[in-house]
């Protein structure tokens, strides 16, 4: 069973709704008055006048993610220091051109905050905890600049609608890759969509360990996260609009378990099991030891 109930990218007829958009193989082909016409009705006016100095439309995303990857990014306090000045710069920029929607940028705190706490409860490099809050920051950034009546939309999505909401990877690392100082990130932005199993988006064929560790820790604590806020289209027993429960969230996740690194979904369960019992919530630390999290094996990432 899938976390969201979106028919597979197979069986959308994406060339009528965004030519070559979400091609991982043949990428942008269309003219760029082509591409802009497909994406005027989903994209902000304020994106749509600045996109060819937004994005980088033309670099092949399997390109961008290898040199991602070789990115080393900031290496030192300075460093740090310099690209959260950056960091600034960037979201004071896209606040100035209406380029914003808070709902987004609250839950990119959030998943910033818990994926530093698990970072560091696994005991990783401090350099690369540093690298992996800057993306999980920016992980929705492509959200920033799609419509609010499409991200805030009450009802279920159809599925034009969710072949443009499964491009947001796409448009957040566009977006980065045109700032030479935060391309480190990208790799984490385009890939915490990935499924362990092989499945999610955007598809470069990407699996189980390939995928990178900061889209691995990505997947884990952005779905934990979302199931934990209120989203308008959710209807259902516990009613229009709501937040799960965390008892709730880490059972669907368990159920779903193979999207994720089974070993870093048992080690976020065991923290947040850690947390559960600091706040007094015995019934919830219970649930989050007993969730169904697959192989018990050493963690080796």
């Amino acid at each position: 069973m899938a976390l969201v109930e979106a028919p597979p990218l197979t069986q959308l007829n994406l060339q009528s709704v965004v030519p070559s958009f979400v091609d991982s193989q043949v990428l942008l082909e269309a003219p760029f008055e082509e591409r802009c016409d497909a994406l005027e009705r989903y994209l902000r006016p304020e994106a749509m006048g600045r996109l060819s100095g937004l994005l980088d439309l033309e670099i092949p995303l399997q390109t961008m993610m290898e040199e991602s990857l070789g990115d080393e990014g900031p290496a030192s306090f300075n460093e740090f220091v310099e690209v959260s000045r950056e960091v600034e710069g960037l979201l004071s920029s896209l606040r100035k051109v209406d380029l914003w929607h808070e709902g987004t940028g609250a839950h990119e705190d959030s998943v910033m905050n818990r994926s530093v706490e698990f970072a560091e409860a696994l005991e990783l490099d401090e350099i690369f905890v540093g690298r992996l809050a800057f993306t999980a920051l920016f992980h929705d950034l492509g959200k920033h600049l799609i419509v609010d009546e499409l991200i805030d939309k009450p009802d279920a999505l159809s599925a034009d609608e969710w072949s443009i909401m499964e491009q947001h990877p796409e448009l957040g690392a566009r977006l980065l890759w045109k700032h030479e100082w935060a391309r480190f990130g990208v790799a984490g932005v385009l890939s915490h969509h990935m499924g362990f199993d092989g499945n999610g988006y955007p598809d470069l064929g990407l699996a189980g360990k390939r995928i990178p560790l900061a889209g691995r820790i990505l997947k884990i604590v952005d779905c934990y996260d979302a199931l934990r806020q209120k989203r308008e289209y959710r209807s259902d027993g516990e009613g229009q609009g709501h937040a799960f429960s965390k008892s709730k969230a880490m059972t669907i996740m368990g159920e779903n378990r193979q999207e994720f690194d089974p070993l870093l979904l048992r080690d976020f369960f065991a923290v947040l099991a850690e947390r559960f019992r600091q706040e007094g919530d015995a019934d919830s630390a219970s649930i989050a030891v007993s969730s169904p999290r697959g192989e018990m094996l050493p963690l080796a990432i």
